[in-house]
Formats: C-alpha cells, structure tokens, sequence
C-alpha cells in the first residue's frame, strides 16, 4: 500500500478518576500533565500508592502507546483488565498496540473481543480489517470487515479504498477493485489513495491510457508525489512512449533524489532509445542507493556489462 492508512487512527481516551483512588493528586497530575514522560511518572507513583486501581494502568497504557513504548503498554493494558472485567477500549488500545508490535493474531483476538463489547466501533473494524490482511491468506476476512464498515457507514471513504485494494490483490476481482475505487472517487473527487490504487489495476489489465488518467489525477491534486510520476512514467513506456517516460522519472527524481527504482527505470528508457551514457549512469545510481539493499542489484549489472561498461558497485 503507498501510504499507511492507520497513521492518523488514535486509540481509545483516558480515564478520569473514580474517587476510589489512595492518590488523587498523582493521578490527577497525570490526567492534566501535558507531558508523557512526567504523566507516566505520575502514574507510575499513583501505582505504588494504590496497585489495584486499574485506571492507573490504563491511563499509564495509553501515556506508553503515544510514547511508543508498546510492549509497556500492552502490560498496562492487560494489568487494567485484570483487575477489573475488561472495557471496549481496553481491548481495543491493546490491540493496537499489538499490531504496531506485529502480533497480528493477539490484535485480531483483542479487536474482535471488543467489538463484542461494543458492536458499533468501526475503528476496530477498520484495524482489524487491516490485522487480517497482514496474516497468511486472510484477506476474505478483511475484506469482510470493510464490507462491514460499508453496512455501518456507506460515506466511509477508506472502506472502498482498502477492499477495492485487497480485491485488486486477485486479478480475479478486478472489476470489483475498480468498482470500489470509482465509489470512492465518488465521495471524495480529491482522494489521491482511490486515483492510485486504481491506475494500478488499470496498468496490472494493460489499460495504460486510463492508469495515466488517473495518475494525471493525481498530481495534479498532489504535485509532489513522486510515486505517481514514476507509475504514470511507467505507463508511458509500456505505450513506448519513452521521451515522455523519462520527464516523469526526472520528476520522480527531482521530488525524491534516493527513488531507487526510478533511476533503475530511467535507465532502461535510455536504453530502449539507445541513450547508453545515461542508462549506464541511471543503473549505476541505482546501484549506488540500493548497495545494502535487496533488489535487482545482479539484473541491473548484467544491464551495464551487455553495454559494454562496468558497473561502479
């Protein structure tokens, strides 16, 4: 996926005091305290004050989880629901943050208890989904959790996005995927994620004028997206267009001077119009960058030695 869709996605609020608490004013400091590190030091000492107040835990969990620091947050969250029944959103900051960690099994059980606690919480669907889609061959499971999001909400934009994107993983489904991404268009005509994602399953279907229409889209709504550039570049040298490909790759370039593999399809542009000096200093660039990377390192030389050259790394 281009982007990560669970950036701006926040997990479930604090929890105000009780009165039930030995240490009102710690934990009280660390409600209105704006600062992590002191609010997880002033939980920390409401803790020790009254170790089986589970607001502490929680509070200190969701303090940890904005600090990164998931594992902790995990351990508070499960001391919090050990010492009392277990709320929504317990299970739902829990399983966030077992997602970030890649414990995608433990977030899908945490995501699926709490949306059994609160059956109208499209956030967990919306991550669980996503937790799916990251386990080996449970991307029916995900794309049921869209469709449910779809049920429960049909404005919501993000729902087509990513099933029209795990239907696209199946050329079998592509019109699907298509039919989603124009939905998508449809509520929001300056989604770059809905023009993206389309132009991609136009390109894997060999309709390379509408991926390059959709990728017009996109840069001109974002004009700083170097990945459009150099899909819709891409498309062009399918089109044997290659003069136009390499202003796009440049661009690309321009945006992004470590785009790795926009040198390495620059490169073959020149080669395929005989420019040998600059595919040779293309492929060696992307050598340059990808040195310590996997990619097609071994390919890539091969290019440079078929032209006559030696390849710089």
């Amino acid at each position: 996926m281009k982007s990560n869709p669970l950036e701006n996605k926040e997990i479930k609020g604090v929890r105000i005091s009780t009165g039930e608490i030995k240490a009102p004013d710690w934990f009280d400091k660390g409600f209105y305290c704006k600062d992590n590190k002191k609010k997880a030091y002033y939980y920390s000492k409401a803790i020790e004050l009254t170790p089986g107040y589970a607001a502490s835990y929680y509070n200190r969990g969701c303090v940890y989880f904005d600090l990164g620091e998931m594992e902790k947050a995990i351990e508070d969250f499960s001391k919090a629901m050990s010492l009392d029944s277990g709320f929504a959103s317990d299970f739902f900051n829990r399983g966030y943050a077992y997602y970030h960690v890649g414990k995608y099994t433990q977030a899908i059980e945490d995501f699926s208890r709490a949306i059994e606690l609160d059956s109208g919480d499209i956030e967990a669907y919306f991550i669980r989904g996503f937790a799916h889609l990251m386990e080996v061959d449970k991307d029916h499971e995900a794309i049921k959790d869209f469709s449910q999001i779809i049920r429960m909400d049909p404005g919501y934009v993000d729902a087509y996005n990513y099933r029209g994107y795990v239907y696209s993983l199946d050329l079998i489904s592509s019109e699907k995927a298509l039919e989603d991404f124009t939905t998508a268009m449809e509520l929001d005509p300056d989604n770059t994620t809905a023009y993206n994602y389309r132009s991609r399953v136009y390109f894997d279907l060999d309709r390379y004028m509408e991926a390059i229409i959709d990728l017009n889209n996109v840069i001109d709504i974002d004009p700083t997206d170097a990945g459009a550039y150099n899909d819709r570049a891409r498309a062009y040298a399918e089109l044997k267009r290659f003069k136009e490909a390499i202003i796009d790759y440049s661009n690309a370039i321009l945006l992004n001077p470590r785009y790795a593999d926009a040198y390495k399809n620059r490169g073959l542009a020149h080669k395929s119009l005989d420019h040998i000096e600059d595919s040779i200093d293309d492929f060696n660039n992307y050598l340059r960058i990808n040195i310590h990377i996997t990619g097609d390192l071994e390919q890539v030389r091969e290019w440079i030695r078929e032209m006559g050259y030696m390849p710089h790394y």
